[in-house]
């Protein structure tokens, strides 16, 4: 950790000369800890940082890790803000073939999940990754068979240069990302085609229209925190889209049209005065989910 420190101090600040000496960087926490936060910041994001002082003065060591040896019998396991490294992860995961649910959240040393890995991982249904910036490579989602769900959110370097072959080919029952294009990059032809719920998350920007027309079996979308300023105007061609449902979206004030399937149409915690116009007889938005049977407008107390 105080090497990945010491190299990104080199990048951003090189007259800094901090080396990987305990005491040279403690010296620096105390007389610049502001420059500090934020150099561990643009290593390990802002979810991160708050435990990586801690472990930056070696207080937690990979030897701790290495002498714990997951259970052959685990089929569930979350994994969370550990300075855990990518060797000790991946012999965890070789000896656990048993999984059928794993949880990863803000591991700040994982750089990479390799087929080799994957291939024990054949009974795994569930795989979530959240907030793990260090994170570039993800190989071998088709050995995978077993694999129902998928979340891979806030890992901003990954980089998906997955073959036709390697990605999922099995139809899933939900996939989570908060960036769009990368569900094509993620699925074969037959798992895009097939996919049925997609959820996204913490998104900037839709960019959606060109990958939302190419799924024919979607039938719930659902988007949460999301910071766009509309939906995508193709939604009614969706053709088996059945429930949507937007939460957190407060940037949103109007709808498209909808596709004449739509049987289910959810609002929580949107803009106050979009969430009155969908109640409102006669309005455009109320006009647009007229046709849909179950309504739900939900304001929480905040």
């Amino acid at each position: 950790m105080r090497s990945l420190f010491n190299e990104r101090v080199s990048q951003i600040e090189p007259s800094l000369q901090i080396t990987v000496h305990s005491e040279e960087i403690h010296r620096f926490t105390q007389e610049q800890p502001e420059r500090f936060d934020e150099i561990l910041r643009s290593i390990f994001g802002s979810r991160c940082a708050s435990f990586a002082p801690r472990l930056i003065r070696g207080q937690i060591t990979e030897e701790d890790y290495s002498q714990f040896q997951c259970p052959a019998s685990l089929d569930f396991l979350f994994i969370s803000y550990c300075a855990i490294t990518d060797t000790v992860l991946h012999n965890w995961w070789r000896r656990s073939a048993s999984l059928t649910w794993l949880g990863i959240r803000c591991l700040p040393f994982l750089r990479a999940i390799p087929r080799e890995v994957m291939m024990s991982l054949s009974m795994l249904r569930t795989l979530e990754i959240h907030d793990c910036v260090q994170l570039t490579c993800l190989q071998g989602l088709n050995y995978l068979t077993s694999l129902r769900d998928l979340t891979i959110v806030e890992c901003p370097n990954l980089i998906m240069t997955l073959e036709e072959v390697e990605k999922v080919q099995q139809c899933l029952d939900r996939i989570t990302v908060d960036d769009i294009p990368m569900v094509p990059q993620l699925l074969s032809r037959e798992g895009f085609s097939s996919l049925r719920m997609l959820c996204i998350e913490e998104s900037d920007e839709p960019r959606a229209e060109e990958i939302l027309q190419q799924f024919p079996s979607l039938r719930t979308l659902y988007f949460d925190w999301c910071k766009w300023s509309s939906l995508p105007e193709n939604l009614g061609t969706l053709p088996q889209l059945q429930k949507l449902t937007l939460r957190w979206c407060p940037n949103v004030r109007s709808l498209p049209t909808l596709p004449v399937s739509l049987q289910s149409f959810t609002l929580r915690d949107c803009d106050k005065s979009f969430m009155n116009s969908c109640q409102t007889a006669g309005d455009p938005n109320w006009q647009k989910i007229a046709h849909v049977r179950t309504k739900e407008f939900i304001q929480d107390d905040i």
